[in-house]
């Protein structure tokens, strides 16, 4: 604390480095983005500086060189070129020379603290942090070695009439590309199955895991958050779970216990909602898994990216290593239905259809015209609270969910949850959180895995007791009552919206989509689409015209640098060879 840190920082370094913690920030500032990668540049730099380290010190320069890979993750990118990095670490320093920034990347490269993959040309070499390089470079080496060991069950496709059994089984006649899909699960060890909503996947899976369970198989279900999990054992019958807990998360030692020294006795790893899995992520889960496993990533590639570093769907399927079913038939769609039919058409880039008859004949998609953000929330305010539940029935509060392209601004998720707040729970006096104030019956999100509560990121709550006397506050997850103290409610925030990246691996009854112009740095096909696609019966987009045609317009998908493509198939080719 004598030097200027935040008790969150200081408390971190007195777990990493003990009693020397003091005489470790005192010497290199910078040690500290070891520790929160939240620390922002300048307010680390200006500390720093007042602290007496020069400004072309070599720890200042390492210290430019870490941040500016630390904050790239923010963005998703795995690694950074060596160009982009120099002139990414030259606008945080401001002023270095040509020789202290060599200096700087040897001595890190030298003690591992950065892993570089060379290219043709100097400036276009991939410049990795050691962590996310080990990780990258252990999925390719993994799947390789999993592509190539022997299964731990026969590889035979399945007889005709056991097809036909299945069929029986779930009362539905399997589209070709369902049985491709089935068949392969049982006749290769690595298998992607990806598509939109309603095209069948949660109908493969279910074939799939009859299958195998004739077969005897050891098999566990998976998805990277909480809901997602919760939905793959309602749509199967079989208990799934999240990622983290299926590896037995210690958040103590923030490690794995299932690892490659205690991997889990599985034959069947299936896990749903893959595109929100990220590289490291990713890598754990395959380090757990045996060689002789059979995996089934199932997932949508065309939704928002995982939130952290990485593409990793997407660079599976486009290195073309592993076996790909891509579904594009829509089977799960009612009379007057638009929903399902509207995601594929944003997604192809067209306009959605906006007329199938009107309520009464079933229409499930509506885009409502409104000039003026002001006018927007206006009219999702009386979408939510009167129209919507006077209708279709819906509880505003429980089947309805607000989706913002972002945060800030006038409909922004900030200012529709305050504004929702007020018109489904108003209260007198409410309980001052961290960030937000609550009263009884007010919607809460989980926004951080609590494994000591058993509550998830993305989890959704009901406020159902305050003690103001204790500090605390009761939060009802589905019928299971939780306890907060007042200090750990920074991790819960108002769920009357949320932002489309928070939604993924959800899916609500009713979905309203604000779409203006203020969000137009958010306007893009992948996050429309990835709103659309979690409105299970309703979906209303309110909005301008114009935001609308932007957002199906854009498909410029910001480019994230990962190396996993050219890893896995140099993998593939190697172990290949070995034949």
């Amino acid at each position: 604390m004598r030097l200027g840190w935040s008790k969150t920082v200081a408390g971190q370094a007195y777990s990493q480095w003990g009693s020397s913690a003091l005489d470790v920030l005192r010497q290199d500032p910078y040690s500290a983005l070891f520790l929160n990668s939240s620390i922002k540049w300048m307010e680390l730099d200006r500390l720093a500086l007042q602290l007496g380290i020069a400004e072309s010190s070599p720890e200042r320069i390492s210290g430019g060189i870490r941040y500016a890979l630390l904050s790239s993750m923010n963005d998703g990118h795995v690694f950074l070129p060596l160009g982009e990095l120099q002139q990414k670490t030259a606008r945080l320093i401001r002023m270095i020379q040509e020789d202290q920034w060599e200096d700087a990347m040897h001595s890190m490269l030298h003690n591992r603290e950065l892993m570089m993959r060379k290219a043709s040309s100097a400036e276009d070499s991939s410049v990795y942090l050691r962590d996310l390089y080990l990780a990258e470079t252990q999925i390719a080496r993994r799947f390789a070695e999993m592509h190539a060991s022997a299964s731990s069950m026969a590889l035979q496709a399945p007889a005709q009439e056991e097809l036909d059994h299945v069929e029986r089984d779930l009362r539905i006649d399997l589209a070709p590309a369902q049985r491709d899909a089935i068949v392969a699960s049982l006749t290769h060890k690595l298998v992607v199955i990806t598509g939109g909503p309603g095209t069948g996947k949660t109908t493969i899976v279910r074939g799939v895991l009859r299958l195998w369970k004739q077969r005897g198989a050891r098999i566990k279900l998976a998805a990277p958050t909480g809901r997602a999990a919760k939905r793959l054992s309602e749509s199967t019958g079989r208990q799934a779970f999240t990622l983290h807990r299926l590896l037995e998360y210690d958040p103590e030692i923030s490690m794995f216990k299932r690892n490659s020294k205690r991997p889990l006795r599985v034959d069947l790893m299936v896990v749903d909602e893959s595109s929100m899995i990220d590289t490291a992520l990713m890598a754990s889960l395959l380090e757990a898994l045996p060689s002789s496993c059979h995996l089934l990533l199932v997932g949508d590639v065309d939704q928002l990216p995982a939130v952290g570093p990485g593409f990793v769907l997407h660079d599976l399927i486009e290195s073309e290593c592993l076996c790909t079913i891509r579904l594009s038939q829509i089977f799960r769609q009612d009379e007057g239905s638009l929903i399902s039919i509207n995601a594929q058409k944003i997604n192809q880039g067209e306009m959605p259809e906006m007329n199938s008859g009107g309520v009464d004949e079933g229409q499930d998609f509506f885009f409502i015209n409104r000039p003026t953000p002001l006018g927007v929330r206006e009219a999702i305010v009386e979408m939510v609270t009167q129209r919507i539940p006077l209708q279709f029935g819906f509880d505003p509060k429980e089947d309805v969910q607000v989706l913002c392209p972002m945060i800030k601004k006038d409909v922004g998720v900030e200012a529709m949850n305050a504004i929702l707040q007020e018109s489904l729970n108003s209260a007198e006096s409410r309980y001052k959180a961290p960030f937000y104030s609550l009263s009884p019956g007010d919607k809460i999100m989980q926004t951080k895995n609590d494994y000591s509560k058993d509550v998830f990121n993305g989890d959704i709550g009901y406020v159902w007791e305050i003690d103001a006397k204790n500090n605390t506050a009761t939060i009802n997850f589905e019928g299971k009552s939780v306890v907060y103290e007042r200090h750990e409610l920074d991790n819960t925030t108002l769920a009357y919206a949320v932002t489309v990246h928070k939604s993924q691996g959800s899916e609500y009854p009713a979905v309203v989509a604000p779409l203006v112009m203020q969000h137009f740095p958010m306007l893009q096909r992948n996050l429309l689409y990835t709103a659309v696609s979690r409105g299970k019966k309703l979906v209303v987009l309110v909005g301008e015209q114009r935001a609308l045609q932007m957002a199906v317009r854009n498909n410029r998908i910001r480019a994230r640098h990962t190396g996993l493509q050219s890893l896995l198939k140099e993998a593939f080719a190697k172990v290949e060879s070995k034949k």
